[in-house]
């Protein structure tokens, strides 16, 4: 499940990668260059062979491109968290396992007799006394509200990363806007290139 997340998070970092580098690119008005050489503007090649974007301004692409790229930006995006949250959850669970199994063992070690070869109770019997029954139920009930207390953490600190990662997206994204609607003012006859 980590790699899952750890391949989501890279798509994250392509995207942001071609969007600060096309950015730079529009601002310094050199060639911009295509991820697969797939325009962000043109619906196919064959529009873009025909330079059906090259009337647009860079501020107009660089918006094209930010709306094509926010689908994408944040479903990779919840799905990094969602394979996060599996992962901490199962990371939980299994330490719960392994807790129950140590005090199983525990228990069958305290009342097994030393001089004999066989366990104390088999698998098929699970007759503990009462008060190991207690104990174990008790184990059990920690377990589910840490479990439950888990899941509600993750899921809360998930949503709030959510809002603040796209917030400041946005924000970026925001800037960005700006400060090319100023140099499509300063220079209007600007036509798009690309490598």
């Amino acid at each position: 499940m980590l790699k899952m997340m750890f391949l989501h998070q890279a798509k994250l970092e392509n995207i942001e990668k071609w969007i600060d580098l096309n950015y730079k690119l529009l601002c310094d008005g050199h060639p911009l260059q295509l991820p697969k050489g797939i325009c962000y503007h043109c619906p196919n090649p064959e529009d873009h062979r025909n330079e059906r974007c090259k009337h647009l301004t860079r501020l107009e692409y660089l918006q094209t491109m930010l709306t094509k790229t926010e689908e994408d930006y944040q479903w990779h995006f919840t799905e990094a968290q969602r394979f996060l949250t599996k992962t901490q959850i199962e990371m939980l669970s299994l330490k719960q396992r392994r807790y129950l199994d140590d005090y199983f063992k525990k228990i069958e070690g305290e009342n097994s007799d030393p001089t004999s070869n066989e366990p104390a109770f088999t698998a098929e019997e699970k007759e503990y006394p009462a008060s190991t029954c207690a104990e174990i139920r008790s184990i059990e009930r920690r377990n589910n509200e840490k479990m439950r207390d888990l899941q509600e953490d993750v899921e809360r600190k998930s949503r709030e990363n959510y809002i603040f990662q796209m917030e400041k997206r946005r924000n970026r994204h925001e800037e960005m806007i700006d400060y090319l609607t100023i140099k499509d003012r300063v220079s209007p006859d600007f036509e798009l290139e690309f490598a």
